[in-house]
């Protein structure tokens, strides 16, 4: 698992639900150069879990299966 992959996959995720990276990274808690170049930890995945239930952890981490839960889809607020 790469971490420039998950960045990848995270910003194909804010793609999809039109979220801008800065509105992401506050909504997870962290600076805004975490969505465009730092590594991802542990710590940081189980925030962008809380904040996006939907999301899909193996799909994150390793690009398997559906992006979302399910095929769950909720506004974004």
């Amino acid at each position: 698992m790469k971490n420039e992959d998950i960045l990848d996959r995270l910003d194909h995720f804010c793609e999809l639900i039109d979220l801008p990276k800065e509105d992401f990274a506050v909504m997870i808690d962290v600076k805004t150069p975490f969505v465009t170049s730092e590594g991802v930890d542990a710590g940081q995945c189980a925030a962008v879990l809380a904040a996006f239930p939907q999301l899909n952890l193996n799909w994150l981490l390793y690009e398997t299966g559906d992006m979302l839960q399910g095929g769950m889809m909720t506004t974004i607020q």
